[in-house]
């Protein structure tokens, strides 16, 4: 038995070579008129081969879909909110995003040292860092948890890391020492670290200044 098809609108191309094709142009309309004769099981070859096209390409955006959605769960760390600082609320610039371990901010340590006001030494043989200002001397070793203040040793709850080529050092730790405050605002990853006033002298010089 054979099937005469007319098709107006071009919805596949079937290559048989018992097919007998007519082509004609109406006016402006492109118009291409098919007149094909095939058998029963010609046209469901046809049919099989187009669903199997089609069922390629789903499973193709399948796979697209599946390595979008493991590349985000792998990397989400990049993509979701960075953290941002402020110090007396002007932004801190940094090298490198800072990063939450257990709870405790990493920062860059040239970032954060030079944003208040300290002098680094950092010796390469011993991984070891010393931060001073006239009052304060901070000493840390990368991957230890002690760490002194003047001549007060600290327990650090988070040590100081060698990230990617750099030194992260926990900016809680760092601030506080250095006598500032410190404000975490989970809901929009902000720090904010403010100058203490503890004196009178301090507030006026602290309020003066904003």
């Amino acid at each position: 038995m054979k099937l005469n098809c007319r098709l107006v609108v071009v919805l596949a191309l079937i290559a048989l070579s018992s097919s007998n094709i007519l082509a004609s142009t109406v006016g402006t309309d492109f118009k291409v008129e098919y007149q094909v004769a095939v058998t029963d099981q010609e046209l469901l070859n046809a049919v099989d081969r187009i669903i199997a096209l089609e069922q390629a390409k789903k499973d193709h955006k399948l796979l697209q879909d599946i390595a979008e959605r493991d590349y985000i769960n792998k990397y989400s760390g990049n993509i979701e909110k960075e953290i941002s600082i402020f110090l007396n609320d002007s932004p801190i610039s940094v090298s490198v995003n800072p990063v939450m371990e257990n709870g405790t901010v990493l920062v860059p340590m040239r970032n954060i040292f030079e944003a208040l006001g300290f002098n680094i030494t950092w010796d390469s043989k011993t991984n070891s860092i010393q931060a001073s200002t006239e009052k304060t001397t901070i000493n840390l070793t990368v991957g230890s948890s002690r760490a002194t203040v003047n001549t007060t040793e600290k327990i650090l709850s988070s040590v100081p890391q060698n990230i990617n080529g750099s030194i992260m050092v926990p900016l809680r730790f760092i601030s506080e020492a250095a006598g500032y405050a410190v404000k975490w605002d989970s809901t929009n990853k902000k720090i904010f670290i403010t100058t203490q006033t503890n004196t009178y002298e301090d507030a006026v010089e602290y309020f003066e200044n904003k």
